[in-house]
C-alpha cells in the first residue's frame, strides 16, 4: 500500500506533460506563464506542488506562495512569500529594505522586485508558483500584469493558480491579459473513472469493486473529496478486501466526510451555513425560490450568502437552478444536523417541493422517511405516489404502501385504500402468495366489516378470499 502521505497524483498526466513542455522552453532561456484554473477540491494546489517538484528536478530554483482569503489587504503576500520565504529563498530577505509602501510607491517597489528577479534569473532558472490568486488584492494584480511581460526574455516560469470567475476586477483583468498574451491555460475538470479507481487502490491497497466505484461517483471526480472518502472508509472499517478487491462492508457516510463538510461550513457566515443546511433537504437541484420558502426570507436577502457558497464551490449553477458542488457535500451537510432536526427539515422541504409542482412519486422516499405517525397530508401524498407507481413499479408501490401503513393509525380514513394499494401492487409484482396472506390478515384484523367489504370490492383479486361470514355450503358432488 502506498504511504498515507504520499498518494501519487492521478488523472493529470496530460496536464503535467503540457507543463513540462513549457518548463523545457524556460530552461532553454525563454520566460513562460502557466495559468491553472479549477474549482475547489479539483486539485489546483496538488498540481502546483507537482509543478514545483518537477521544476526542482529540472534544476529550477523554486519559490511558492499562497494568497489567503480575507487577507487581500496584505498586499503582494503570495509573491513576497514566493520570493523571500522558505528555507532556500529565491532572493535574500535584506534585498528590499521596506516592503510596506503606499499605493503611490507600488510602481517603484515592483521596479525593485523586477531588478532582483532579473539578477537571480541571470544565475539560475526560476519557477515562481502562486496559488489561490482569486483572493489577491490590486497590487498583486498589478504585479501579475507587469512582471511576467518585463521578464519574458529571462528563464522565469510563472505558474499561477485561480478558481474560475472569482476575484476582484483587477485580478480578472490581469489573468485575462496573460491569457491573451499566450499563457498556457490549463483547466482542471473532474477525474475520470480510471483515475478514481487508481486513487481507491492507492489508499485501500486493492482495486475497488463495481459497487464501491459506483458509490465513489457521488464525489463527481473531486480528488480532495475522493481522498477523504476512501480514507474515511478505511479508518472507520467500512471497507474490506475480499477476492482481491476492496468491497463496502457498511454503506454509510464516513464521519471524515461529515467532519470535512462541517469544517468548510463553519468557515462560512452564519447566513451561508444556515442556507446550506436548508438546501440539503431540497435534493440535488433547487431554485432560489425554494431556498426563500424554506428560510422564510426574501430572495433579495439570499444573494450574498448564495454568492458566498458559490465562491466556496459548495453551491454551483445547474442550468436555471442551483446545486451542490458534489453529492457528498450535500450528504455531509445533511448529516451535520441532529437527526430530529434533519427529519423536520426534510418534511418541510417536501411541502415546499409539492407547492412548486413536484410529483408525489418525486418526494415519496423523503416524505415516508420524515413524516410522523398521523400526518394526514403525508399519508395522502404517499397513497397517491403508491397508486402512480402501481403501473410502472408495483414492487416499489407495495413497499411504499407498507411503510405508509405504519404512519396511518388504526381507524384512519386512508388505511383501507392503503391496504388495497399494497395488495394490488403485490399481485401486479408477481407476489401473489404474499398478497393473499397479507390481504387475508390485513382485511380481517385491521378493518371493520363495512370497510373490509369496500376494500374487497375495490381489489378484484381479493374476490378469491371468502368474505367474513358464516361457513360456506359445500359444493354438490
Amino acid at each position: 500500500m502506498t504511504a498515507r502521505n504520499s498518494v501519487p497524483l492521478r488523472g493529470r498526466d496530460a496536464e503535467l506533460a503540457r507543463i513540462k513542455r513549457r518548463l523545457q522552453e524556460v530552461a532553454a532561456g525563454v520566460g513562460a506563464v502557466i495559468v491553472i484554473e479549477g474549482r475547489a477540491g479539483l486539485g489546483k494546489t496538488r498540481l502546483l506542488e507537482e509543478c514545483a517538484a518537477l521544476a526542482a528536478e529540472m534544476s529550477f530554483r523554486v519559490g511558492q506562495g499562497t494568497e489567503e482569503p480575507g487577507r487581500s489587504v496584505v498586499e503582494l503576500e503570495a509573491l513576497l512569500n514566493a520570493l523571500f520565504g522558505g528555507d532556500k529563498p529565491l532572493l535574500t530577505r535584506t534585498s528590499l529594505h521596506n516592503l510596506q509602501v503606499s499605493a503611490e510607491q507600488t510602481f517603484w517597489l515592483l521596479q525593485d522586485i523586477q531588478s532582483l528577479i532579473e539578477g537571480a534569473a541571470l544565475k539560475d532558472r526560476l519557477a515562481i508558483c502562486l496559488d489561490d490568486l482569486q483572493w489577491a488584492g490590486p497590487r498583486c494584480a498589478m504585479a501579475m500584469g507587469q512582471l511576467p511581460y518585463r521578464l519574458a526574455s529571462l528563464p522565469v516560469a510563472w505558474i499561477l493558480a485561480f478558481r474560475p470567475n472569482q476575484g476582484i476586477q483587477p485580478v480578472l483583468e490581469a489573468k485575462n491579459g496573460l491569457l491573451d498574451a499566450g499563457a498556457e491555460y490549463i483547466s482542471l475538470g473532474p477525474l475520470d473513472t480510471p483515475a478514481v479507481a487508481e486513487i481507491a487502490e492507492d489508499i485501500l491497497g486493492a482495486p475497488p469493486d463495481s459497487d464501491l466505484l459506483e458509490k465513489a461517483t457521488g464525489v463527481h471526480g473531486s480528488p480532495f473529496l475522493l481522498t477523504e472518502f476512501f480514507r474515511g472508509l478505511q479508518d472507520e472499517g467500512l471497507v474490506a478486501t475480499t477476492t482481491g478487491q476492496a468491497t463496502l462492508v457498511t454503506d454509510r457516510m464516513p464521519q471524515r466526510i461529515i467532519d470535512s463538510v462541517h469544517g468548510r461550513l463553519s468557515r462560512m457566515s452564519p447566513a451561508a451555513k444556515h442556507l446550506a443546511t436548508l438546501a440539503a433537504s431540497l435534493g440535488r437541484r433547487f431554485t432560489v425560490r425554494d431556498l426563500a420558502d424554506m428560510s422564510g426570507t426574501a430572495v433579495s436577502e439570499l444573494v450574498e450568502p448564495i454568492q458566498e457558497l458559490m465562491d466556496a464551490d459548495i453551491f454551483k449553477e445547474s442550468d436555471d437552478r442551483l446545486a451542490f458542488g458534489h453529492d457528498l457535500i450535500r450528504e455531509g451537510a445533511a448529516a451535520s444536523s441532529p437527526t430530529a432536526v434533519r427529519r423536520a427539515l426534510d418534511r418541510q422541504a417536501v411541502d415546499v417541493l409539492i407547492a412548486r409542482g413536484a410529483l408525489p412519486v418525486e418526494v415519496a422516499v423523503q416524505l415516508v422517511d420524515s413524516a410522523e405517525v398521523g400526518d394526514d397530508t403525508a399519508i395522502a401524498i404517499l397513497l397517491q405516489a403508491a397508486d402512480d407507481l402501481g403501473v410502472t413499479d408495483p414492487g416499489m408501490a407495495a413497499e411504499l404502501a407498507t411503510r405508509t401503513l405504519d404512519l396511518a393509525p388504526d381507524g384512519h380514513l386512508l388505511r383501507g385504500p392503503l391496504v388495497a394499494a399494497r395488495v394490488t401492487s403485490l399481485f401486479a409484482a408477481g407476489l401473489g402468495e404474499e398478497g393473499k396472506r397479507f390481504a387475508d390478515s390485513a382485511l380481517r384484523s385491521a378493518l371493520a366489516p363495512k370497510e373490509e367489504a369496500r376494500v374487497r370490492l375495490s381489489v378484484p383479486v381479493c374476490s378469491i378470499f371468502p368474505p367474513r361470514s358464516g361457513p360456506t355450503k359445500p359444493e354438490p358432488r
